[in-house]
C-alpha cells in the first residue's frame, strides 16, 4: 500500500512541476536561459513541497478509505493465517513433530499430577 501512496504522490509532484514550469514561462514572457534556470529551480522546489505534502494527504486518504471497508472483506490472508495458527495450537501434535502437545506429568485439565 505504501508503494501506491508514493507513486500517486510522485505523479502529483511531476504534474505540479510541469504546471509550475509552464506558469513560470508564461509569466516571464521570454525564452532565454537566464529566465529558464530560475523558473526550473522554482518549479523543482515547488514540486518537492507538493510531493511531500501529497505523501501525507494521500496516506491519510488511502488509510481512511481502507478503514471504512467492512471486516468481512478485509485481508483474507491474515485471517487465514490466524485460523491456521489457532487450529495448529489446538491439535494434539504439531505437524512434523512426534512430540505430544501435552508435556509429561501434566494431566488433561492442565494441573500437574502429583
Amino acid at each position: 500500500m505504501s508503494r501506491w501512496i508514493r507513486r500517486i504522490a510522485f505523479g502529483i509532484g511531476v504534474g505540479a512541476f510541469f504546471a509550475l514550469f509552464a506558469v513560470g514561462v508564461a509569466a516571464s514572457g521570454r525564452w532565454s536561459w537566464d529566465a529558464l534556470v530560475p523558473i526550473g529551480i522554482r518549479a523543482i522546489a515547488g514540486a518537492g513541497i507538493i510531493w511531500v505534502t501529497g505523501i501525507i494527504v494521500v496516506d491519510i486518504l488511502v488509510k481512511g478509505i481502507s478503514a471504512d471497508l467492512p471486516p468481512q472483506s478485509g485481508d483474507m490472508a491474515e485471517s487465514g493465517l490466524i485460523r491456521r495458527f489457532v487450529a495448529a495450537g489446538n491439535s494434539p501434535a504439531m505437524p512434523g513433530s512426534a512430540a505430544p502437545a501435552q508435556p509429561a506429568g501434566v494431566r488433561k485439565g492442565g494441573r500437574p499430577s502429583v
